[in-house]
C-alpha cells in the first residue's frame, strides 16, 4: 500500500485481511503498468493498474492477474514493465493480490531532509546494505 494510507474500499480492507492472514510473499514480473489518472491523499497517492505474472508457491502454473494499486513516488520507484515487483497473494486464490514495491530498492528515512523536504526516499538494497540507515 505503501507510505501513505488513503482510506480504502470495502473490498480493498477484506482483500487486506485476507492477506494478513494467509497471504505469501513473491516477486513477480510487470507485464504492463499505467496511471489510472485517479488521486487520493491529496493527489500524494496514485493509483496504477498493473499486469503481473508470477509462479505460486508448489510450483503451480504461472499466474497472470491485473490489479490496481495506490502508489507514491517511494513505492513507484524501479517499476516499469519487464522489472521485478513485490506482490502478496492469496495462496488459496492467486489472483487476489496486492502490488507491493520493487525488490532492488528499499526504503529509508532521508538524511537531506532538511534540503529536499522529502522524509522517507527510495535507494538501492545494495547501497542500504551494511549501512547505518
Amino acid at each position: 500500500m505503501g507510505i501513505f494510507r488513503p482510506k480504502l474500499t470495502k473490498e480493498e480492507k477484506a482483500l487486506t485481511r485476507v492477506l494478513a492472514r494467509r497471504g505469501e510473499q513473491t516477486v513477480a514480473t510487470i507485464i504492463a503498468m499505467r496511471d489510472t489518472g485517479e488521486r487520493k491523499a491529496d493527489g500524494v497517492v496514485e493509483v496504477y493498474e498493473f499486469t503481473v505474472e508470477f509462479t505460486p508457491a508448489g510450483g503451480a502454473a504461472p499466474v497472470r492477474v491485473t490489479a490496481r494499486a495506490n502508489m507514491n513516488e517511494v513505492t513507484l520507484t524501479g517499476l516499469a514493465e519487464g522489472e521485478p515487483v513485490r506482490v502478496l497473494y492469496d495462496p488459496e486464490n492467486p489472483t487476489q493480490l496486492l502490488v507491493q514495491q520493487s525488490p532492488k530498492y528499499v526504503a529509508i528515512r532521508n538524511p537531506n531532509v532538511m534540503f529536499d523536504g522529502k522524509m522517507v526516499i527510495a535507494v538501492p538494497v545494495a547501497e542500504a546494505e551494511g549501512q547505518d540507515l
